[in-house]
């Protein structure tokens, strides 16, 4: 149960490159799909509180901010937010953002419309998001479908946000779990941990070192308590 509720389930690539990336970083300028997310992209509404509420309000009149250097600022906050700047600025390419509000919409623009050259957000990895057949695999995988009018948005599904090339994962995720114990420990439990033993050898050895130093610091001045022979005076 505890390797099940700790294993990795699985890491999120915040790059999503289109199906073009050999030409992307030709153009003179990329265009970027980033979406809305807690703690990942959100804009700031001031007082120094960012919401993801506001931006996804916002989008709705203007989705496209012009791109920024790492020494610029700009009213979008959060993670993504904070790495893209810096990573296209060691590239030297100039950008555009465009937010789009949901994450299946996201990828369906990159490679389906290619109206993004990639997408920077926190997808999972996963092999129906990577599969392009127009038929379900042998393993089980859903076909890559693509709806009957391909720009309208609200006819999107799932199965349409398909066919992406992740990049390498920049970042991981675990699941896990705190529970309280019902158990008591015993005393010689404690006393026997790694932790115990290791604190307590390391006295023992002390110990002894330090009364290598006495004996022989007081052997010849003080023969009665340090008697000259080795085993007598140490013990």
């Amino acid at each position: 149960m505890t390797t099940l509720l700790s294993r990795v389930l699985s890491s999120l690539a915040l790059c999503l490159w289109s199906l073009h990336p050999a030409t992307a970083f030709t153009k003179d300028q990329l265009d970027i799909c980033m979406v809305p997310e807690a703690g990942s992209l959100m804009m700031m509404v001031g007082d120094g509180v960012a919401s993801t509420d506001a931006l996804l309000k916002h989008i709705k009149v203007n989705n496209v901010w012009p791109g920024i250097t790492p020494y610029q600022s700009w009213n979008l906050t959060g993670f993504y937010a904070d790495m893209l700047p810096l990573l296209l600025h060691n590239q030297q390419v100039s950008y555009r953002v465009h937010v789009i509000p949901t994450f299946t919409q996201a990828l369906y623009k990159t490679t389906k419309l290619h109206e993004c050259d990639f997408a920077f957000a926190p997808y999972t990895h996963t092999a129906a998001r990577a599969y392009c057949g127009n038929e379900t695999s042998p393993e089980g995988i859903p076909a890559c479908t693509t709806p009957d009018d391909i720009h309208n948005l609200k006819l999107i599904l799932h199965t349409d946000a398909c066919c992406a090339d992740f990049n390498l994962p920049m970042k991981t995720t675990s699941l896990g779990l705190i529970v309280t114990s019902t158990t008591q420990q015993s005393i010689w439990l404690a006393v026997s941990s790694p932790t115990m033993v290791n604190i307590l050898s390391y006295v023992a050895i002390l110990i002894v070192v330090f009364a290598h130093l006495v004996y022989f610091a007081e052997r010849r001045d003080n023969k009665e308590m340090f008697p000259p022979r080795y085993l007598s005076g140490i013990g």
